[in-house]
């Protein structure tokens, strides 16, 4: 599964932006693309953007750095799109501090005009583990999203801050799977229970499941038959 990337050896210090293909696991057809930011600095190497982005959001920078990858993630959906490439989103990681401000949304719309791209190519992630706080908050910004015809994904989801009793209140069109979850189904019957259980619900609920980390024929057939229709790999860097 190759990504849409900066090629070995050419990255620069600076924060960088890798667009991993998510793809239909039957058939490895990329259907879709998440934007991975990372920090390359030497002699840390690449850090994941979710590594500091709790701390990044506590500083006067988030916003501007949010917008910078959402930016990104436009001109990319364009290029695609003039390239007459066949994909569903590209999807983008949000914090919950800049989702729940009044300026996101206008932001996000000010961008897709800019590029014109429709808002039906973009998908906005938020992380399971942020709706443990002013979560109401949170799924009214996701109706908001939807009604401008976004998609939203809850992402890192393991049924851990939110139970699947609560799956139907959420707007999401995407549930991205934790990739401890994914990986425990390998060694584990609880976590693959979890992964079955998570599908079923999910389907139920109209949503498409992405399975997080897969990185081998074994690991991917194992999610197919517990229902994971869509995989991403891991890491780019």
């Amino acid at each position: 599964m190759n990504a849409v990337k900066t090629a070995p050896g050419t990255r620069a210090p600076g924060l960088q932006i890798d667009f991993l293909p998510i793809s239909h696991a039957m058939f490895n057809k990329t259907a879709a693309y998440d934007a991975c930011a990372s920090l390359f600095a030497d002699p840390l190497g690449c850090v994941p953007y979710k590594a500091f982005q709790p701390i990044v959001e506590r500083t006067d920078l988030n916003p501007a750095l949010e917008k910078w990858i959402f930016t990104r993630s436009c001109e990319t959906a364009r290029d695609l799109l003039l390239e007459n490439a066949e994909f569903e989103y590209v999807s983008v990681n949000v914090s919950p501090g800049y989702l729940r401000s009044e300026d996101y949304i206008p932001d996000l719309l000010e961008i897709l005009e800019e590029h014109e791209v429709p808002s039906g190519k973009l998908c906005i992630e938020v992380a399971e583990g942020a709706m443990k706080a002013d979560a109401d908050a949170l799924v009214n910004k996701l109706h908001e999203l939807r009604r401008e015809g976004f998609k939203v994904a809850v992402d890192d989801y393991s049924a851990g801050c939110m139970p699947l009793s609560r799956l139907d209140s959420v707007p999401a069109d995407v549930i991205k799977l934790d990739r401890l979850l994914t990986n425990g189904a390998l060694v584990d019957s609880k976590a693959e229970h979890a992964v079955k259980s998570i599908n079923r619900r999910a389907k139920e609920l109209g949503c498409e499941v992405v399975a997080k980390s897969v990185e081998d024929q074994k690991h991917k057939y194992l999610l197919i038959a517990l229902g994971c229709e869509r995989i991403q790999g891991g890491s780019p860097v």
